[in-house]
């Protein structure tokens, strides 16, 4: 039963990590830039989020509004200030990875700077559980599980059924695609950040309310976004999903029979098999990845 109790809690936080991975995957496979201040920019709206909640009587709907707001509005404030710019001016890829590398740095210190590095928890109480046989579970597991399958389930149709979100498809499949329909790609960039950073901060957003928010849980955020992003297939949705509850589920179940300390060695290993049975990620499709 422990086993099984294990499991399902690690598909209820894979979830969340598929949040994470869906917004990373949205930036990059639209953008080409592997977008490390995205950690910087979820972090920012745990903290949004949290101050909110904490300060506020409008409530948690409200909270996540505002932080999904803030999180787009800091997005394409990066995109526009930062990225733009310096592409104009020539910098590669490389060089604006470096570029998002230190602004991610510069934020999570001034934010340790702001907020300490002590974590900040909204309760301390213990969240209402619920008992569905023989496994206990949290009800805040139970809603983000409902909340992360209604929004893959309308994003993947804001992909496939609308204007836009077909040209998001085309931007990340070739970028001249767009170009032939009189579209603008840095608008496109610009929308694909604001969306991204948005469904990364929804995933935030609930991470604060399970286990609160710390400066330097921004490269986790960052990590396993990336992973979940990666080992799905880069561009797909749907991969990114089930990336991101594989690493869940294994993260949850090491610790079954082995100590803590193996708990990354074990999953990074696991996922490193993923990566060279599937070369390109466990599913491709969705944003397909652009040529070169």
């Amino acid at each position: 039963m422990l086993l099984l109790q294990l499991i399902v809690n690690g598909f209820c936080m894979g979830s969340l990590y598929a949040l994470l991975g869906i917004g990373f995957t949205v930036i990059y496979s639209s953008t080409r830039i592997f977008h490390i201040a995205y950690g910087a920019v979820i972090i920012t709206s745990q903290y949004i989020f949290y101050l909110w909640l904490k300060h506020t009587q409008y409530g948690t709907l409200s909270a996540f509004i505002v932080a999904l707001l803030f999180a787009a509005g800091f997005g394409i404030t990066i995109q526009v200030l930062l990225y733009q710019p310096l592409q104009r001016r020539g910098v590669s890829l490389g060089g604006l990875m470096i570029i998002s590398l230190g602004l991610f740095y510069v934020v999570q210190n001034l934010l340790a700077i702001l907020f300490t590095v002590r974590t900040l928890t909204l309760t301390q109480s213990f969240p209402p559980m619920i008992e569905l046989g023989p496994i206990r579970l949290s009800i805040l597991y139970l809603e983000v599980v409902a909340v992360v399958g209604i929004v893959v389930l309308l994003f993947i149709l804001f992909l496939r059924k609308t204007e836009i979100g077909i040209l998001l498809r085309a931007l990340a499949d070739n970028p001249n695609l767009v170009l032939i329909t009189g579209s603008s790609p840095m608008v496109l960039f610009i929308l694909a950040t604001a969306i991204g950073s948005a469904i990364g901060a929804l995933g935030g957003g609930f991470m604060v309310l399970d286990v609160g928010v710390r400066p330097d849980i921004g490269f986790t955020i960052l990590l396993k976004a990336a992973i979940s992003s990666i080992v799905g297939g880069v561009g797909s949705v749907q991969g990114a999903l089930v990336a991101g509850i594989i690493l869940g589920i294994l993260e949850s179940v090491v610790i079954w029979k082995l100590p803590a300390e193996w708990q990354g060695v074990l999953v990074f290993f696991v996922l490193l098999v993923l990566l060279l049975w599937f070369k390109e990620g466990i599913l491709t499709k969705g944003l397909q990845q652009r040529e070169v």
